[in-house]
């Protein structure tokens, strides 16, 4: 069993209110990595968890159920006498009781790694095995990884499974029967499979399945995702394309009203750096665009780690979207980054941002929308300070994100911020990214003595400092002669 560090704080607001946060935090002497998490019909939290180590397979062994508080339900390791085996996707599958259906990748202890099959588990809620079947589903592809599978329960019984088996322009769909029987089984290469799978879910009147994809069927544009549309005996019938330079392995789901909401990123091949942002996207029926909202600052890259979910909604009304801000590509990032959340209306307007971190490197991994208009992160943690080289898996649960939330008082934990400042340290300007407008920022020096003072009219605003001294700088933002974000700003002119 690992060890588990659970925290519960209640956050102080301006107002009466009282707003509650949870943090799982696991913290071993090995790599930890959080993967994809699902809200069940009890609003339990159901997720992977795996140790990483630099030196060998990754491999997603735990599976984990939180409550509402945080608190563990069940965790199990799922083990074979002579098999390594790797949860990847899983889904609840029956309300009364519940039940869940769940993929893993494995291979035969001693053989090839890369000679992998796909095991198919039923089990109940305490996470015990009700039935397992295994398949050899790859047409002679070695290889270790299994791209981004997905699950769909079918709405009339049984179950459809999609993925790349690890192999760009592979794909491969299975469908089952509610007791994992063989149905039918369809296997595309080259154009018709695309890059990579993203995601796989039912059309806007469950008609037809659509297979979201990367580079499939390509028409001589900038157009990179597609949405296939494949009927019921899985064979593809027609190709969507999403919008210009939205990428980054999308999720969509179908709004009530019958169009469909998509989450991934945005890259602006045309910017002299290119721009890299997170992005909602609402589409009707035809894949026409009907709007859009954008997360991003064209002087920090912000992205997630490809194959984890980016967007997620409950409400319709209430669009969640989230990233890595200042986000690296590599392991050992010797930088701060932020964990940045945004809340989106129906009519993509960027109701809020949040942000976690700035004390060490976070990475974002995967968000769930929850009933009571809250969220659910999974997030890495690497402290660069300490060069320790290894990572620590975060749950974050937030109530709501829509309170003015106070300064975390405990060092070693983040928690919403209202407000960030980088670069830190800062040379001649820094910026300020906040989504509380009419505010303003109010630099003081070591002395408590107000040096500065700036309006903020926009998300992210620019604030010269040329004319300040080296230094350390305390920092606040202030809207309406409250103080909403506080922090320490480094000044190297």
């Amino acid at each position: 069993m690992k060890k588990l560090l659970f925290f519960l704080t209640t956050i102080i607001l301006p107002v009466t209110t009282l707003a509650q946060y949870n943090t799982v935090k696991f913290a071993t002497e090995a790599n930890e990595v959080n993967g994809f998490t699902i809200m069940d019909s009890d609003f339990n939290f159901i997720s992977f968890f795996s140790s990483k180590h630099p030196d060998s397979l990754l491999f997603s062994t735990y599976l984990y159920k939180f409550n509402n508080d945080g608190d563990t339900l069940f965790s199990r390791q799922f083990l074979k006498e002579d098999t390594v085996v790797g949860i990847s996707n899983i889904v609840q599958c029956n309300t009364n009781p519940i039940e869940y259906f769940m993929y893993a990748i494995c291979y035969k202890k001693g053989d090839d790694p890369r000679n992998t099959f796909s095991v198919f588990y039923k089990i109940d809620e305490e996470f015990d095995v009700i039935w397992e079947k295994l398949y050899h589903l790859r047409p002679g592809i070695l290889s270790s990884s299994d791209g981004y599978p997905k699950i769909l329960q079918k709405k009339d019984d049984g179950f459809i499974f999609a993925t790349n088996l690890g192999a760009n322009y592979h794909l491969v769909l299975f469908e089952m029967s509610s007791i994992g029987d063989s149905m039918n089984y369809r296997y595309y290469q080259g154009d018709s499979a695309g890059m990579y799978l993203s995601d796989f879910i039912y059309n806007y009147d469950s008609t037809a399945y659509l297979a979201l994809t990367t580079w499939a069927h390509p028409d001589g544009t900038f157009r990179i995702a597609q949405a296939i549309s494949i009927d019921t005996n899985l064979n593809q019938t027609h190709v969507y394309y999403f919008p210009k330079y939205f990428d980054d392995i999308i999720v969509a789901k179908v709004a009530p009203s019958g169009n469909y909401i998509a989450g991934g990123g945005y890259f602006e091949t045309t910017y002299p750096q290119g721009e890299s942002s997170m992005a909602v996207y609402k589409l009707d029926t035809g894949f026409n665009l009907l709007g859009n909202c954008f997360v991003g600052d064209p002087d920090f890259d912000i992205r997630k780690d490809p194959g984890y979910v980016s967007m997620d909604f409950y409400d319709p009304n209430s669009i969640f979207v989230a990233g890595t801000f200042d986000f690296d590509i590599g392991i050992w990032i010797n930088h701060p980054s932020w964990i940045v959340i945004g809340k989106v209306d129906s009519n993509m307007n960027l109701l809020t941002e949040k942000y976690i971190g700035g004390d060490a490197y976070y990475r974002f991994n995967t968000i769930t929308a929850t009933n009571d208009g809250g969220i659910f992160i999974g997030a890495s943690r690497y402290d660069y300070l300490t060069q320790d080289h290894e990572h620590d898996a975060y749950y974050y649960r937030f109530d709501s994100i829509e309170m003015t939330v106070a300064i975390d008082e405990r060092n070693e934990e983040s928690i919403l911020q209202n407000a960030i400042v980088y670069p830190n340290p800062a040379s001649k300007s820094f910026f300020v990214r906040t989504s509380c407008l009419r505010s303003e920022l109010i630099l003081f020096n070591v002395n408590g003595e107000k040096v500065l003072t700036q309006s903020i009219t926009g998300l992210v605003t620019e604030i010269k400092s040329v004319s300040l001294p080296s230094g350390v700088y305390i920092w606040q933002v202030v809207q309406e002669g409250k103080q909403i974000e506080s922090g320490k700003l480094i000044i190297t002119n």
